[in-house]
């Protein structure tokens, strides 16, 4: 095939494949470091939780409780005091801690919750009145420090010293900002909370260590995929899609030079260049055999050609017989039985209008038994084609042995004027008996008020004619008693 010749397209299997790997190495990507950026994220609170449940252990082992309580009810400080002091401030610089807090929780007379500061972990810094927040002195023991947090935290907090005895970490909101920590609660000899000791680090520190690990890690696996997609398109082209192209060329040219051709021997497919030990070169194969089996099943064809176009006109033949009665040349039962359906259809689409006169053939068991069948077809072919002259807009049916049906769907003819025109047509004064015509006919029209389907329209006509041959019976017997 010529370079003019191949189908350039706009949306071609190389760049889905391209698309769909790049998307997928995306989603991929996104996906393992939100996943590892999750595990990271717990793994992290977990190491924080271990470290504030360290430190308020260690600090807690250094408390004399005895001495702390009686800080708090003097407000005077002590050596044993002055020691816990600086253990906490380098508990606090040594764990990296936002705070290291003793504070005690009240609830005053009037219902309303206070915090009272004892003392918390100083840095070197704050020590030296450097890196302090503006407008905010350092609580000494005794100073109310209330303000620090909000109203419904001061009751949680006491609350919490009364009856909680483990640690209990938290996220919380100061103003100093968001906080994640823990608190445990100091105890008297009679298991009596009298202050709570508590630690924590800054949220935002958590967060920025976690998001620069998801940042180096969605660095790390988006140059993975991309190195990954590189590798995969390559192998994908080499192995799948310059194959699928040759195959394509092979059966383009397949295609135009088949288009048209009456020659079975030009139906051969060339088999491409492409590896013969996988799936690609397996599908060049059967498009190679197909082309051959092609070949035989057009050659077959034609020379069938003229077999199956004489079926054809031997089924047409056969088909136009079965719709027909082989006596009277009217429409058969098989026919009667397709326009009952193409009627039932109309009556389900409210677009039925049509009547059903029902015909039988007085005598012809008679005329059968004295006179034998032959007379008896001469009497039904007569008898058929009275019905047919009356009836000529109609479609008759043979529907049984005496009986016929006619399908009145032209408006324009009057039913009792076609009923007189029959009965005018009848005879008795013949000689030979199977030359007397006598007919009953009944009629009835769909009524959409009260039919449901042909069936009903059919037995109402039936209903009627049986009355008629009744009526014709009657009068026969009046004539020959006069006689």
């Amino acid at each position: 095939m010529s370079s003019s010749d191949r189908k350039y397209y706009r949306n071609s299997l190389g760049k889905q494949i391209l698309l769909a790997s790049f998307f997928f190495v995306l989603i991929l990507c996104l996906i393992i470091s939100i996943f590892s950026f999750e595990v990271l994220r717990n793994v992290l609170m977990n190491q924080y939780q271990d470290r504030i449940g360290e430190t308020l252990k260690m600090t807690m082992s250094q408390i004399d409780v005895e001495d702390l309580k009686q800080r708090m009810e003097t407000y005077t400080s002590s050596d044993t005091f002055e020691k816990l002091k600086d253990y906490m401030n380098d508990a606090r610089e040594s764990y990296s801690l936002e705070y290291l807090v003793i504070c005690q929780p009240v609830k005053r007379n009037d219902g309303s919750y206070d915090m009272i500061q004892v003392y918390s972990g100083l840095n070197e810094e704050e020590r030296a009145g450097q890196n302090l927040i503006a407008g905010v002195d350092i609580p000494h023991l005794g100073d109310s420090i209330a303000a620090m947090y909000p109203n419904f935290m001061l009751e949680e907090l006491y609350n919490e010293m009364i009856s909680n005895r483990d640690i209990k970490y938290s996220h919380s909101e100061t103003q100093f900002g968001s906080t994640f920590g823990g608190a445990m609660t100091i105890c008297d000899e009679q298991g009596n909370g009298i202050a709570l000791l508590s630690a924590g680090i800054k949220s935002n520190t958590l967060l920025r260590t976690q998001i620069n690990y998801f940042i180096i890690l969605l660095f790390l696996s988006l140059v993975s995929g991309i190195v990954f997609q590189i590798f995969m398109n390559i192998w994908l082209n080499r192995k799948v899609l310059i194959p699928l192209k040759k195959i394509e060329e092979s059966a383009n040219d397949f295609s135009r030079r088949s288009h048209g051709q009456l020659n079975p021997d030009a139906l051969l497919m060339e088999r491409p260049d492409v590896n013969k030990t996988d799936e690609l070169g397996s599908l060049a194969d059967t498009l190679v055999t197909m082309s051959q089996d092609m070949k035989t099943y057009v050659q077959n064809i034609l020379d069938n050609a003229n077999k199956i176009q004489n079926m054809e006109s031997e089924i047409s033949r056969i088909s136009d017989i079965a719709m027909k009665d082989a006596l009277t040349g009217v429409g058969s039962l098989a026919a009667f039985e397709n326009k009952k359906k193409e009627l039932d259809d109309q009556i389900v689409q409210n677009k039925a209008d049509f009547g059903v006169a029902m015909f039988d053939l007085n005598n012809l068991k008679t005329i059968n038994d004295n006179y034998g069948h032959d007379k008896g077809d001469i009497y039904i072919r007569n008898s058929t084609k009275v019905i047919c002259d009356v009836f000529k807009h109609s479609p008759v049916y043979r529907v049984g042995g005496d009986e016929f049906v006619a399908i009145l769907q032209d408006s324009s003819d009057d039913i009792n004027d076609l009923i007189n025109l029959l009965e005018s047509r009848l005879k008795s004064d013949e000689k030979d008996q199977w030359q007397n015509i006598s007919i009953a006919v009944g009629y009835a029209r769909f009524d959409q008020t009260k039919d449901k389907s042909f069936e009903d329209v059919l037995k109402r006509a039936d209903a009627n004619m049986y009355d008629k041959k009744k009526e014709m019976k009657r009068n026969l017997k009046k004539k020959q008693s006069i006689i």
